[in-house]
């Protein structure tokens, strides 16, 4: 028994002198601190009285025009057959504001749009849809102020950080209007006066609301002529203040100003064959628009080669004492001023009849 004890002590001697020496060659091993994960934290916001609206915005669609704050940019700028959207960001400021203005497809015996309309369309699949870049959303307040417009108030989540968003959507029984106003969530004073300077701003362009959602305009800003045409034809040599170039489908359309002015119908089919030699007018009708009256002429005429092609040139008097001009060449012979011609190309008849001056609309984009 003794004997045993004394193997055991030396063994734990050896074992305990083992331990010791393996301790004195071991490298030092860093003892691991959990860090708590940073905070998200926002800027300070702006002051409500610092924002000014200062700029305006034509949407390339060229149906409305809405104010942008200072310090706002232009993030996006879209249009489908059903709506058109900006998206203005601020950056620094960690906001965004959406305008849309939208007509939806309703049939001839729906009646007009109405906030019950309104109510129903943006049901929880809707504004879900409109918040996929948000990791979580909750609307929070519904409502419908005295002046006849519809709020949602609504919390989101985005990087760990917490936001605030207020929309406002109204309806002239036509189009839908809604502006969308998205803050951190210590900013919410800035987001009341942004939402409602912006939604104050919006101005539609109904002068054109029969044509085309999904078209594009050309508004030369020094000349003040408009006009809005198909989203698949191509503009080109658009600097402000010169001609300007819009072709697609076999078609071309040229844009630009004459000096001197047309007193009749005479005067108007003389300047067209003084623009284009050799053509043979058709026919001749007037115009009057509020800002530029003048006179549409339907003429035929021959190419390089010797093939016979339509035209068709808008020419309206301007308060500049300029004459504006719209003058189409398309393939084909067809009179766009007769009913059957119209019937024929509705396209560009109706492209034809959007062009017209905008003197206001000018004065306002330059501020």
């Amino acid at each position: 028994m003794k004997r045993i004890t004394i193997i055991f002590g030396i063994s734990m001697a050896a074992i305990l002198a083992l331990t010791t020496l393996l301790s004195a060659v071991a490298p030092n091993q860093p003892r691991i601190v959990p860090t708590a994960a940073p905070v998200a934290t926002f800027p300070p916001p702006p002051a409500p009285e610092s924002i000014v609206f200062a700029q305006r915005f034509l949407h390339p669609g060229g149906l409305y025009t809405v104010a942008v704050p200072a310090g706002w940019n232009v993030n996006e700028a879209q249009n489908t057959r059903e709506g058109l959207r900006t998206v203005l960001g601020n950056e620094a400021a960690q906001s965004l504001i959406q305008v849309d203005v939208d007509r939806p497809p309703r049939s001839n015996d729906a009646g007009p749009l109405t906030l019950d309309v309104l109510d129903a369309r943006y049901n929880d699949a809707w504004l879900g849809s409109s918040w996929l870049e948000y990791r979580d959303w909750d609307e929070s307040e519904r409502r419908r102020s005295a002046d006849e417009r519809l709020i949602i108030d609504f919390t989101l989540g985005h990087g760990g950080q917490t936001f605030v968003a207020r929309q406002q959507a109204w309806t002239d029984g036509e189009w839908i209007y809604a502006v969308r106003v998205v803050t951190p969530e210590n900013a919410t004073d800035a987001l009341l006066t942004l939402l409602q300077g912006t939604a104050d701003s919006l101005r539609p362009l109904k002068e054109l609301a029969d044509t085309p959602f999904l078209w594009n305009a050309w508004f030369d800003e020094q000349r003040a002529h408009f006009i809005r045409y198909p989203q698949e034809w191509t503009l080109s040599d658009s600097a402000p203040g010169r001609p300007t170039s819009i072709s697609g489908d076999g078609a071309s359309l040229r844009i630009e100003t004459d000096a001197g002015q047309i007193a009749d119908a005479g005067s108007a089919g003389a300047r067209v064959i003084e623009r284009h030699p050799g053509a043979e007018v058709l026919s001749i009708s007037a115009l009057e628009q509020v800002d530029g009256s003048g006179f549409s002429v339907a003429w035929r005429g021959r190419n390089a080669d010797g093939d016979s092609h339509s035209g068709f040139d808008v020419l309206l008097n301007g308060n500049d004492e300029q004459l504006h001009v719209a003058s189409l060449r398309f393939p084909g012979l067809t009179d766009l001023n007769t009913e059957g011609g119209a019937a024929a190309a509705p396209e560009l008849e109706m492209m034809m009849r959007s062009f017209r001056l905008l003197p206001e609309l000018a004065a306002e984009l330059a501020g």
